[in-house]
């Protein structure tokens, strides 16, 4: 079976003691999990948030790769569309959180 075709690079937002880089990448999202545990060494929750265009496509796999060890994983999917975009969402994800 031929492996997907990778490539990552790195953009570095420079803003003082604010800056932080972004890792943009294609063909690696089974390392996504894994880099994100990486970076954020010391966490105890993580909330995948998204709507449902991409949840089977995204969520599920990210949401599972993140599950392990005492890391608690909350995953959140609301309805595609500009009406999802709302501070009554927001609140809503806030309660489910």
């Amino acid at each position: 079976m031929q492996q997907p075709e990778t490539s990552a690079n790195r953009v570095n937002v420079h803003l003082g003691e604010r800056s932080y880089h972004i890792d943009i990448s294609s063909g690696q999202f089974d390392q996504f999990a894994t880099a994100i545990a990486r970076h954020i060494e010391d966490f105890s929750h993580a909330a995948v948030i998204a709507d449902e265009a991409v949840d089977q496509l995204w969520a599920t796999s990210l949401a599972t790769g993140l599950e392990g060890g005492s890391l608690r994983v909350s995953k959140t999917t609301i309805a595609s569309g500009e009406p999802s975009k709302s501070i009554e969402q927001f609140e809503k994800l806030l309660q489910r959180l």
